[in-house]
């Protein structure tokens, strides 16, 4: 896959159309032939883009410059330290923030994150999320084409909310993501995430399925990785 052609599908994933990323950086000309593979665009373009979409360069380029959105991370640090802290109450203000941020800039992120949010302060106050939110939470994730760093965190965070079935679907396709033997940031998160797929299982006891998902990690090359070592003590 082109970077183009990976661009427009993470684009598409965001809900982002080329007018709005045009009026960011570039334009919609631009951006349509660097989708289409008939140009290149200029790396300081693409990064404000990629910035706008949540995405950083490692996982694009495959290079180790980190470029985040200063708004993004700053919202994002605030919902952190509530899910550190607990503090349902403070979890559920920031979802009702990030909705009121979607209807004022058309940015699906903010709507995304607000759906993230309620499922985590469902933890703490059940009546915080109902099941409309679950589902379309669950049909964000069955969307997605391309996992980025940002939607495996956004998964780790609600995992608990989704049936067995849909927790080993979804964590089968974040592993796919990931390359044969783990050499990156990325691939230590996908990993990460999947042990914490694989807990869920274990903790519901159902072992068939945390069987079948043990097996998929089995392809990997890890030996030295303390947390998959100390899961498998469990087979």
């Amino acid at each position: 896959m082109d970077l183009g052609e990976k661009f427009k599908i993470i684009r598409k994933q965001r809900k982002f159309t080329i007018g709005a990323l045009s009026e960011i950086a570039g334009s919609k000309s631009s951006i349509s032939d660097f989708e289409n593979g008939k140009t290149h665009h200029s790396t300081d373009v693409i990064l404000h883009l990629l910035s706008a979409m949540m995405v950083n360069s490692e996982e694009f380029f495959g290079t180790p410059k980190l470029f985040t959105q200063k708004e993004y991370t700053d919202f994002l640090q605030d919902s952190m330290h509530a899910i550190q802290k607990q503090d349902g109450q403070f979890l559920l203000s920031c979802a009702t923030e990030s909705e009121q941020r979607y209807t004022a800039s058309g940015n699906y992120l903010y709507h995304i994150l607000a759906l993230n949010l309620q499922l985590i302060a469902n933890e703490f106050y059940p009546s915080a999320a109902n099941k409309n939110i679950a589902d379309e939470m669950l049909d964000y994730f069955f969307s997605l084409n391309i996992w980025t760093i940002f939607d495996i965190g956004l998964w780790g965070n609600v995992v608990t909310n989704f049936s067995d079935q849909n927790v080993y679907l979804i964590t089968t396709e974040i592993l796919s993501e990931m390359n044969e033997m783990p050499s990156n940031n990325k691939d230590r998160i996908i990993l990460d995430s999947a042990l914490n797929s694989l807990s869920v299982l274990l903790k519901r006891h159902n072992r068939s399925l945390a069987k079948k998902l043990m097996d998929r990690l089995y392809e990997y090359e890890f030996p030295k990785y303390f947390m998959y070592q100390k899961t498998a003590l469990a087979f």
